[in-house]
């Protein structure tokens, strides 16, 4: 399987789970729909399923790096590969904290550690215990997170993002800037934009070509290289075509 599958079922266990939660929450649905007679709330499979999507994404990412999870232990697997990309810098320590508190939940509801040693296949819902709403919501939010990042950092090669600021490559999640939400901003860099707001708002493109030749120069790169570079890449840049 290659990481698009893994990174398209990640996006439809978040369906599920919030498909799980609007039912979960709407009584009449229960009854006019699936002829439930005593409608009950499914908060705990929104929260299984939420953690798949993380599960799901993570394997994406890791197979992006040819590192394939495999049974057994698959789900152990996952988490310590990805904790390690995380531990080197090369993620965003709250995807793992996201993760970690999804594994956590997710342990407790279906017991993943344990069915790893066993048959997978003995589970259903009707021996999960019910969660709250919630943990519930807040699951299904931090999955959304999760999936953005992954999605984003699963692209091909030839979809390598830069800047469309300073033309900075994107490499890494922490080289992106954030939006006013504190979510990634997929377009700029950290340097560039910050709180949904450009650090250099108003500055010029001739301005901004200076400052990238500068940079160049710290960086080692003579005067002429370092302003042919930006001279060439900055007028083509989003940020620049409109003005």
């Amino acid at each position: 399987m290659d990481s698009k599958l893994y990174i398209h079922r990640a996006e439809n266990e978040i369906k599920l789970a919030e498909i799980i939660f609007t039912v979960s929450e709407k009584t009449d649905i229960q009854k006019e729909t699936f002829k439930v007679n005593e409608p009950e709330t499914y908060f705990s499979a929104v929260i299984a399923h939420s953690y798949y999507s993380i599960f799901y994404g993570a394997k994406a990412y890791l197979l992006k790096k040819g590192i394939e999870i495999s049974a057994p232990e698959e789900h152990k697997k996952a988490f310590e590969e990805f904790k390690k990309f995380v531990e080197s810098g090369e993620l965003d320590v709250e995807l793992l904290k996201i993760y970690q508190e999804a594994l956590v939940r997710a342990e407790y509801l279906l017991g993943i550690f344990k069915k790893e040693k066993g048959k997978r296949g003995e589970f259903t819902y009707r021996t999960m215990p019910q969660a709250n709403k919630e943990p519930a919501k807040e699951s299904i939010e931090h999955a959304k997170t999760f999936f953005k990042n992954m999605n984003m950092l699963c692209k091909d090669e030839m979809e390598q993002k830069i800047c469309q600021s300073c033309g900075m490559p994107l490499r890494n999640i922490r080289d992106f800037g954030t939006n006013n939400d504190g979510n990634k901003n997929n377009e700029h860099c950290f340097h560039c934009f910050q709180n949904g707001r450009f650090l250099d708002e108003g500055i010029s493109l001739k301005d901004k070509i200076e400052k990238n030749v500068k940079f160049g120069k710290m960086m080692g790169m003579s005067e002429e290289q370092a302003r042919k570079m930006a001279s060439t890449i900055l007028p083509k840049l989003k940020r620049w075509k409109k003005s």
